[in-house]
């Protein structure tokens, strides 16, 4: 999956604000696509998902239907680097081919999900705060339903996302609201259900303005009585799989 399907969290927020306005989604459709490794310059075919239909979205936006949430990341068949993004600098291609080279990058490939893979290549590259965090967190779905595995990346995520919120919060307030309410969820589903309902407290105004009742309700719910699964209004036992 390239930049252009790879949107990080600008994308998923727009994406289930216009699901919740619209309540559908395209058909699955997949098309089989050329590919050039920046790296070592391999040239290869690989499926890329166009659009997806869905069931349902998560308190923690994950889209659950005919397609994979995240959407599979394109990876060079030698040396599975993740094309992650489509063009980088001559400097940046520099310290990807070292970085490529080491030990830490073959673990990362051999003991964790390639979004976990690419969170690495972003801190590396100075990436911005939301994108590391928004692979952490589509690195814990790959992960499921390992939910000890899962809340791992999640526990990584969660500081990311705060400190960008304190750093430098968004210009755009529906993003800001989604990521004031992912904060929160991240809370429930680490278990921290006394930060998750002071933070749903403290900028529940804010949130409401984006996020409908249906998920507002169920996660005062969830945080009441503890419960910390994925989740989602409308499911058996308000749980996705």
């Amino acid at each position: 999956m390239s930049m252009r399907t790879v949107k990080y969290w600008l994308a998923l927020s727009a994406c289930v604000l216009c699901v919740w306005c619209t309540g559908r989604a395209d058909a699955s459709v997949s098309a089989d696509m050329p590919h050039i490794c920046p790296l070592n310059g391999e040239r290869f075919m690989a499926m890329v998902p166009q659009s997806a239909s869905f069931v349902i979205i998560r308190l923690d936006f994950r889209q659950v239907g005919s397609a994979v949430s995240p959407w599979p990341m394109v990876t060079c068949p030698g040396n599975g680097f993740p094309l992650f993004e489509q063009t980088f600098s001559p400097e940046e291609l520099v310290k990807l081919k070292a970085f490529a080279e080491t030990a830490e990058y073959q673990t990362l490939r051999k003991d964790h999900p390639v979004y976990y893979l690419v969170a690495r290549l972003q801190r590396l590259l100075n990436r911005p705060l939301d994108h590391i965090a928004a692979s952490m967190v589509y690195a814990s779905w790959q992960s499921e339903p390992d939910e000890q595995r899962a809340r791992t990346y999640l526990a990584e995520a969660l500081p990311l996302f705060q400190e960008f919120l304190e750093r430098s919060p968004p210009a755009d307030a529906k993003k800001a609201a989604n990521l004031r309410f992912l904060t929160v969820e991240l809370h429930r589903r680490l278990g921290r259900f006394e930060q998750a309902a002071a933070l749903l407290q403290q900028h529940r105004d804010q949130i409401a303005t984006v996020i409908p009742p249906a998920y507002m309700d169920l996660e005062a719910l969830l945080i009441r009585q503890q419960k910390s699964a994925p989740a989602a209004p409308g499911m058996p036992d308000s749980k996705v799989p």
